[in-house]
């Protein structure tokens, strides 16, 4: 079961998408309140694709289920058709990586002539959200 929300910035300036990824709340590892070290990988995908571009990865959130990153990343690519995919990702010493969720941010649907903070909620799955929750 995935829970929680990424709360990120955004804005664009000089031509380039700035995104700021700043914390995380209420997630969940395995079923357990356990804490884990966490980080966000961040990428456009093409609005009709699959396809990764510019991946972006924050430090790793040390033993927490409520991390904060406050990390700020550039994409110099034209973002007006991409989406923009967050991955909320769960690391254990001598384990694989797993995610504990994901959310996907439609930046056509965005005014970001202005900076944007929000808090998106986690899938399991890849639906696009529109816009905050």
């Amino acid at each position: 079961q995935v829970t929680g929300d990424v709360q990120v910035s955004m804005e664009v300036c000089d031509g380039k998408l700035k995104l700021t990824v700043i914390r995380a709340k209420n997630l969940r590892w395995r079923s357990s309140d356990k804490p884990v070290d966490t980080y966000v990988k961040s990428y456009l995908l093409d609005s009709n694709s699959t396809r990764k571009q510019q991946k972006k990865r924050s430090k790793v959130a040390k033993n927490s289920l409520c991390p904060t990153y406050n990390e700020e990343f550039s994409f110099e690519a034209i973002y007006h058709d991409k989406v923009l995919a967050m991955a909320v990702m769960a690391r254990e010493r001598f384990a694989r990586k797993q995610p504990l969720g994901e959310a996907q941010i439609n930046l056509a649907s965005l005014d970001l002539t202005v900076r944007l903070t929000a808090w998106y909620r986690l899938f399991s799955s890849h639906p696009q959200i529109p816009g905050n929750t």
